[in-house]
């Protein structure tokens, strides 16, 4: 057995709970969060460790795959590789370029991670908690090679059929924008 590998059971509480619970019971310098629908290229982590320590930063994000059924496609087109300062990351992700606000495809310090946790019992949680990460870490090291590959289910949370939690998503976004507007006024 690979002693470096731990499986952790809970009650389904959701997927904030589920990554408080791995950030919570972490044992190496750096996390990151691959989804149970998604997989990685071999050398994910191996590349987005030497981002973050070439350029120093507590924080990289690569860019993707999004794979459906049907198609495969690569998610962000132009945007060399390169450091990207928190303010050029907020206003990237809101006008949707890298990084995107999903946890997955990024790899964090764990000190980062530690000091934001995602909000159990809310959906879009990643919206809820980009803007924090950001801010915290900085200065974010972005790698433009395809690293992860993000599956769409057309029954996940966000695609799915209307349900009331999903309305979670218009306080996420005036969260997100209210803390970035708080660090960038000139923002607004």
């Amino acid at each position: 057995a690979d002693t470096r590998i731990r499986i952790l059971s809970q009650k389904n509480r959701g997927v904030s709970a589920a990554r408080n619970t791995a950030v919570e019971n972490a044992r190496g310098n750096y996390i990151a969060f691959v989804d149970s629908d998604d997989w990685v290229e071999p050398t994910y982590i191996e590349k987005m460790l030497s981002a973050c320590l070439a350029n120093h930063t507590s924080m990289s994000a690569c860019n993707h795959w999004i794979h459906t059924s049907t198609r495969c496609i690569q998610r962000f087109r132009g945007v060399p590789s390169g450091v990207l300062t928190a303010r050029t990351a907020c206003e990237n992700i809101l006008y949707d370029a890298p990084p995107d606000v999903s946890p997955w495809g990024k790899l964090y310090d764990e000190k980062l991670l530690r000091k934001i946790w995602y909000p159990v019992g809310k959906c879009y949680e990643d919206t809820f908690c980009i803007a924090e990460l950001v801010l915290n870490a900085g200065r974010i090291a972005y790698v433009d090679e395809p690293l992860y590959w993000y599956s769409i289910q057309p029954d996940s949370i966000s695609r799915g059929s209307f349900r009331v939690d999903k309305l979670d998503f218009m306080e996420a976004v005036s969260h997100m924008t209210d803390v970035m507007c708080q660090s960038f006024p000139d923002m607004r």
